[in-house]
């Protein structure tokens, strides 16, 4: 492998730096295990609760950037919670739906869980990006969902 403008960083057991290295080029030879190495590492979305906090602490201390990481943990726990938006949005509208109309009402079903796909989608890069806190990349679909829900849910009572 060819390396080019990088730095070399040797860390103790604190995590601090003992040994910095700058060069503009270097080839490096890679052994078969370290090529596997690199392979089998998991994604974040591979990851649990628990390792994704580790990988965020071991970036903290480091220096690095953790955005895309927190993102992620915030996810794993906002996710679970689509469950019961989606069961605030569907009472309402499956009340209103005419029983002749069942096409309507899964019409309705796949084209909500698809914006709420988009919308989920579009905060995680946003997160990821910096543009938008960890916390409310995650949990921003269900907020806007939820308020939604809530929304529909008083429509449909005073009908």
């Amino acid at each position: 492998w060819k390396l080019e403008n990088g730095t070399i960083y040797n860390y103790d057991e604190e995590g601090k730096i003992t040994y910095e290295m700058s060069f503009v080029n270097m080839d490096i030879i890679v052994k078969e295990d370290l090529q596997k190495f690199f392979k089998n590492q998991r994604t974040p979305q591979e990851m649990s609760s628990k390792e994704l906090r580790q990988q965020i602490d071991i970036l903290q201390q480091a220096g690095a950037n953790t955005e895309k990481f927190e993102v992620d943990l915030h996810i794993k726990y906002s996710i679970p919670f689509s469950g019961l938006i989606f069961v605030l949005l569907g009472v309402p509208l499956g009340l209103r739906v005419k029983r002749g109309s069942k096409a309507t009402g899964v019409i309705i079903s796949i084209v909500l869980v698809l914006l709420y796909y988009v919308l989920l989608s579009t905060t995680r890069s946003m997160g990821r990006g910096g543009m938008l806190i960890p916390f409310l990349a995650a949990w921003a679909p269900n907020m806007v969902f939820g308020i939604l829900g809530v929304f529909i849910m008083l429509g449909s009572e005073k009908k």
